[in-house]
C-alpha cells in the first residue's frame, strides 16, 4: 500500500467519522458533545485533504502546510471539547478559536517556517497536551458508571498518544531522526493514523450509543416533572436498601408526603399550576434530603422519600424541616393571586416486626392517612413501639 492510498484513507476516515457524528446529532440533538466531534471529523477531513494537496500537487504552497497543521489541531482540541461537554463540563468555542490563531501565527515565524523539525517539536506538545488533556477527563470517571462506555475513546486516545510521543522524541534526536521519519516513521505514522481515525469513529459511535441507553434507563424510572424516581424504580432500590440495611444493622427511614387539597388546586387552578406545586415542592425537598438519601414519585401528588442511616428523630426533624419549609412556598396563580402549599406527611422505620420493607411503607402511608385526618399540614409517626430511641408521636 503506497503513501498517496494511505492519505486517500485518512480522507475517507475522517469524513466518515463527521457523517456519523452528524448522524448522531440529528438522530439526538440534546447531546451536544456529538456535535463537536463533528466539526472534530470536519478539521480532520480538511487537514487530510491539504495533506494530499501538500504532497502530491507540484503548486503547493507554504501556506498549505501552515493551514493543515492548525486544522490538524483545531479538530483534537474539538475532540477534548466533546469530552467537556459529555461530562457536563461547560465549554466554549473560544479557546478552541484563539489556539488556531496562535498555532497559525506561530507558523508564519521565519524560523518556524524554515524547518520543519521546529514546527514538529513546537507543534507536536500541543496536540500531546490536548489529548493528554482529554486522557485526564475521561479518566477522572475510572470508577463510575461511566467508565463502561469511556473505555473504548480513552483506549483511542491512548493509542494516538503513544504514536505522537513515539514521533516528538524521534524528531527531537535531531538530524538523524529526520531521516528516520523521512524513510518510515511517516508511512507508518500515516498509517497508524488513518486506523486512529476509524478507532475514534467507532469509539465515539460506541460511547454515544452507551450513554443513549443509559439515557433512555434513566427516562424510565424518572419522573419527568419532578426529575425523582419514579413507580418503576421503587421495587428494585428499596428492596436493595432494606435489605443492606437489615445486613448491616442500620436504621431506614421512610418518609411519605402527601400535598394537602391538591386536588381542588388542579380543579380550581388547573393542572398547570398543580405542575408548579409539584415543581416547588421537589426543588425544596431536594434542597433537603443527602447523597444517600432517594426520593420516588408514588403517583399525583404522593412522594416517598427513604432515608438511609436515619433513626425515628432523625426522621421527625427531616420531616418537619420540609413541612415548615414547604408551608412557606407560594404558588402564583394570577397577577393578584397566590395560594400557599401545605403537606401532610407520615414517618416509619425499619423494624424486625416487619417480614419486608413493604410493612415498613404500608406503616408510613397509615402515618400519613393520620395526618391527613388530624388535620393537615403536620407530621405523624408511625407507632413509638416500633421505632428506636425515645420518640414522640406527632
Amino acid at each position: 500500500m503506497d503513501q498517496f492510498t494511505i492519505l486517500i484513507m485518512i480522507v475517507i476516515s475522517s469524513a466518515i467519522m463527521t457523517l456519523t457524528m452528524v448522524s448522531d446529532y440529528i438522530f439526538d440533538s440534546s447531546q451536544k458533545h456529538t456535535l463537536d466531534w463533528a466539526f472534530a471529523g470536519a478539521a480532520f477531513s480538511v487537514a487530510s485533504t491539504l495533506a494530499v494537496f501538500d504532497q502530491y500537487h507540484a503548486m503547493a504552497q507554504p501556506t498549505v502546510t501552515v493551514f493543515l497543521n492548525a486544522f490538524f489541531i483545531i479538530g483534537h482540541a474539538l475532540i477534548l471539547k466533546g469530552c467537556l461537554r459529555l461530562m457536563g463540563h461547560q465549554s466554549g468555542y473560544f479557546a478552541v478559536v484563539a489556539l488556531s490563531i496562535i498555532v497559525v501565527a506561530i507558523q508564519f515565524v521565519p524560523a518556524v517556517v524554515a524547518s520543519a523539525q521546529l514546527r514538529v517539536l513546537i507543534l507536536s506538545p500541543v496536540v500531546i497536551v490536548i489529548n493528554l488533556a482529554a486522557l485526564t477527563v475521561l479518566a477522572k470517571h475510572l470508577r463510575s458508571k461511566e467508565f463502561r462506555g469511556l473505555l473504548p475513546l480513552i483506549l483511542s486516545v491512548f493509542m494516538f498518544l503513544v504514536l505522537y510521543i513515539l514521533r516528538f522524541i524521534s524528531m527531537a534526536q535531531g538530524d538523524g531522526g529526520i531521516e528516520y521519519i523521512k524513510e518510515g516513521f511517516v508511512y507508518i505514522g500515516n498509517f497508524l493514523l488513518s486506523s486512529y481515525y476509524f478507532l475514534l469513529t467507532v469509539s465515539l459511535i460506541f460511547t454515544n450509543f452507551w450513554f443513549s441507553e443509559q439515557k433512555l434507563k434513566a427516562m424510565a424510572v424518572t419522573d419527568n416533572l419532578t426529575g425523582f424516581f419514579n413507580r418503576n424504580a421503587l421495587v428494585p432500590f428499596v428492596s436493595k436498601a432494606y435489605n443492606f440495611a437489615k445486613r448491616e444493622n442500620l436504621r431506614l427511614a421512610f418518609i411519605m408526603i402527601d400535598v394537602d387539597h391538591f386536588k381542588k388546586v388542579n380543579d380550581e387552578y388547573g393542572h398547570h399550576v398543580g405542575d408548579k406545586v409539584l415543581q416547588r415542592i421537589s426543588s425544596v425537598v431536594t434542597g433537603y434530603i443527602r447523597e444517600q438519601d432517594s426520593v420516588f414519585r408514588m403517583g399525583g401528588e404522593e412522594f416517598l422519600l427513604v432515608a438511609l442511616k436515619t433513626d425515628c428523630d432523625g426522621a421527625i426533624i427531616l420531616a418537619e424541616r420540609l413541612r415548615e419549609a414547604i408551608s412557606q412556598c407560594t404558588i402564583a396563580v394570577s397577577n393578584e393571586e397566590e395560594i400557599q402549599i401545605t403537606v401532610s406527611i407520615g414517618i416509619s422505620t425499619n423494624s424486625s416486626h416487619d417480614d419486608n420493607w413493604q410493612g415498613a411503607i404500608e406503616r408510613a402511608d397509615y402515618a400519613l392517612y393520620e395526618a391527613k385526618h388530624n388535620g393537615r399540614n403536620r407530621v405523624q409517626m408511625s407507632s413509638p413501639s416500633l421505632c428506636y430511641g425515645t420518640v414522640q408521636s406527632a
